[in-house]
């Protein structure tokens, strides 16, 4: 199983853990520096309130609809997702 599908649990319910994080965000930071225009889509977050997400996947989704309400794609959720949510099925 890979690292971040092992840890996605213990993530969603310590979202603060700084060490799991940082791992995130040093993945993430590789992708960013290869597709520079991920940046876009961040300047669409939090523009809705983010309580109501009751889970980090529904938080994506919130995102993807102010991205598609502003007729963008829906890329860094996209990349978001397939990076920290395990695939079922």
């Amino acid at each position: 199983m890979p690292w971040f599908a092992g840890n996605f649990g213990e993530l969603e319910a310590n979202p603060c853990d700084r060490v799991r994080t940082g791992i995130i965000a040093a993945a993430l930071r590789s992708r960013f520096l290869q597709e520079p225009a991920l940046w876009e889509d961040c300047g669409r977050l939090n523009r809705w309130d983010p309580n109501r997400d009751e889970t980090f996947g529904d938080y994506l989704d919130s995102w993807c609809v102010e991205l598609l309400g502003d007729g963008l794609g829906v890329r860094t959720p996209d990349v978001v997702r397939g990076l920290l949510i395990p695939k079922t099925g």
